[in-house]
Formats: structure tokens, sequence, C-alpha cells
């Protein structure tokens, strides 16, 4: 007998096919979860506002579960779809230079405070606003406060 038209090769292929579209289509229809499970001490407030802005065009849900979250990683409560742990605790501080002792220019600090306090919602911007702007040390808050306080997600 002959395998002629029996379509066993193609059918195979056929059928890998789809499952190959299936696996592509679910990877890309559900959006990525970002965990921040190890301390974080921030960083450029340009690169943290990108990363935001990266997983908010993306859909991605942020989910902040270290024990610290300093500096420019506080800019995560910007996301778009986000949680806290109520044990995190948040360090919030005025924009500093990346080099130790220099001072940032008054242009350059106003820049910097804009980028910074768009990543807060309304309320938790006041208060920012109000104290830990001026601050060279943190100022911290936690978990349990930005969710009891100003309704954030608990994860």
């Amino acid at each position: 007998m002959s395998d002629r038209g029996s379509g066993g090769p193609t059918i195979v292929l056929v059928l890998a096919g789809a499952v190959l579209s299936l696996v592509l289509v679910a990877t890309w229809a559900y959006p990525a979860t970002r965990t921040i499970r190890n301390n974080d001490y921030g960083g450029s407030i340009k690169a943290y506002s990108a990363r935001v802005a990266h997983h908010n065009k993306q859909g991605d849900r942020v989910e902040i579960r270290a024990p610290i979250c300093n500096s420019a990683c506080t800019m995560y409560l910007g996301s778009d779809n986000l949680c806290v742990s109520r044990r995190t605790r948040f360090g919030f501080h005025g924009p500093q230079s990346a080099t130790k002792g220099l001072v940032l220019l008054p242009s350059q600090r106003a820049k910097a405070v804009s980028i910074l306090a768009a990543h807060y919602p309304q309320q938790l911007k006041r208060w920012f606003m109000a104290g830990p702007v001026n601050q060279v040390e943190p100022v911290w808050l936690t978990g349990s406060t930005l969710i009891d306080r100003y309704s954030f997600s608990e994860c």
C-alpha cells in the first residue's frame, strides 16, 4: 500500500503550527508581572521613568514585595497596574546628583522634582511636595500606610 495522499506529515506540520500559534497568542495576549522582591535602593530618575512607562505601555502588573523600595524605586508607585506589600518600606527624598556631594542646578532640580512627582498619585504627591522633596535623607512610609491612607492595592 502507498502512503501517498494520507497527509500524515502534512497533518503533523499543520497541527504543530496551530499549537505554536496558540502559544504565541497566549503569550502575547497576557501582560507580564514585574515583581520587585529584592531591596531596591533606586538610581536614575530617567531610567526608572522609562521602566514605568514601558510597564504601563505593556499593561504589565508591578508587584512591590521587597523589604525596601527607596528613592527612584518609589516611581513604580505610578504604575497603572500595581500592588504593594504591607511590609515594604518606601523611602522618599528630594532629587540628588548621581555624583555624591555634587549639587544639582536649580533648573536640573526642578526638572527632576517634576518627573518624580508626576509618578505619584495626587494625594501622595501633595505629601511628597510638602516635605520629603526637600530632604536629603529618606522619609519612610510603610506599604500599610500606602494601602490604608493612600488607597494603594495590597499584594
